[in-house]
């Protein structure tokens, strides 16, 4: 019994971190999507990828309308937040020979070139590279190919730039969801173990319901498609619900934005848990006899608050794969006479047990 208990607080644990970990990632979909920043940002990397070099600047305003770039733009004023190698070498070799693309065309263009530059003290260095490639009587492919390693490497850097940036974001969307709504480990972890039914009808829920995630192409974890069968338990917890972010969430328009989507689906499920979250009387620190705040308490607070942000910002994929190997646990820890699945309903979706009176299962 006490194996099965600790399996079961466990699961139920890690499919609350996957939950908040798709919130998270959903959340900051949004956000970037919204500001651009990918975009931007790799417009402005392009822009000063020879930072010092005011011909790579001019040259760069130009390409960046060239058909081979304009292909890719959702708008016509909105930079592509990604572009293929061979889109950019392309484009910017057609600049180069003024619409030639031969070996002959970017000789003459860099012969030119040079003799503008024999009066000037600067010279520019995208210029001196592309001379140097030249120099070798390259074919005009292995020419592309040495500018698409120059674009790569480029994208290398941005890419581990963009990585730094995003883990970072993350974490702080993490603190702000768990602290916003108050999913402390160390108050949750106590709720289930002096409820152990409830432990074992939550994680007998999370088990079934972890055949609903996926990863898609991009590794990402998500809801399968289709899966709004998903039941799950309607729990009246105000505390959430009547939040400002619950009602914000509530009323996004989820009409083909996936991000916004996988928000409300991972919110739904995670408010309608049966666990201490939200920031109600019955789930704060209560003061001391005297009146005075308990610190302590505060402090045990914060450490559980701290334990959940470290947890959801290790990431869905992570959480998703913990849960596919933890929930076998279970089956082998139920005895015979023991607790038994969730029962489905008649689209094969898993509706968790009533754990309280004001529960509603909805499908």
């Amino acid at each position: 019994m006490f194996n099965s208990v600790v399996i079961s607080i466990a699961i139920t644990l890690v499919f609350i971190f996957l939950l908040l970990s798709l919130m998270v990632t959903a959340v900051n979909d949004i956000i970037f999507t919204v500001l651009r920043s990918k975009s931007k940002q790799l417009e402005k990397y392009l822009d000063e990828l020879f930072f010092n070099d005011e011909q790579w600047k001019f040259i760069f305003s130009k390409i960046k309308n060239s058909p081979f770039i304009n292909v890719l733009k959702k708008a016509p004023n909105k930079f592509p937040s990604t572009i293929p190698a061979e889109n950019f070498s392309t484009a910017l070799l057609a600049h180069i020979g003024n619409n030639d693309l031969t070996i002959e065309a970017l000789k003459k263009a860099v012969a030119a070139n040079k003799e503008k530059e024999s009066g000037e003290s600067k010279k520019s260095e995208f210029f001196a590279i592309l001379e140097a490639l030249l120099s070798q009587n390259p074919t005009f492919e292995q020419l592309r190919v040495e500018i698409d390693k120059i674009f790569n490497n480029a994208m290398d850097r941005l890419s581990g730039w963009y990585k730094r940036k995003a883990k970072l974001m993350s974490f702080m969307f993490a603190f702000l969801i768990c602290a916003g709504f108050n999913v402390d480990t160390i108050s949750i972890s106590q709720n289930l173990w002096n409820n152990k039914d409830k432990a074992e009808q939550i994680a007998s829920f999370a088990a079934a319901a972890s055949s609903y995630f996926e990863r898609n192409d991009s590794s990402q974890v998500i809801f399968k498609s289709g899966s709004d069968t998903l039941a799950y338990l309607k729990v009246e917890n105000s505390a959430l619900t009547n939040s400002k972010a619950g009602k914000l969430i509530a009323g996004m328009d989820s009409t083909n934005n996936v991000p916004v989507q996988q928000l409300q689906k991972s919110y739904n499920i995670l408010a309608s848990l049966d666990i201490p979250m939200g920031w109600n009387k019955q789930n704060i620190p209560q003061k001391k006899m005297d009146g005075k705040i308990d610190f302590g308490l505060w402090l045990l607070k914060t450490i559980g608050l701290l334990l959940t942000t470290a947890a959801v910002s290790m990431g869905a994929p992570y959480w998703f794969d913990i849960l596919n190997k933890i929930t076998p646990l279970k089956q082998s820890a139920i005895k015979p006479g023991g607790s038994t699945p969730p029962v489905q309903n008649s689209a094969g979706a898993p509706i968790m047990p009533a754990i309280n009176n004001n529960a509603e299962p909805v499908g």
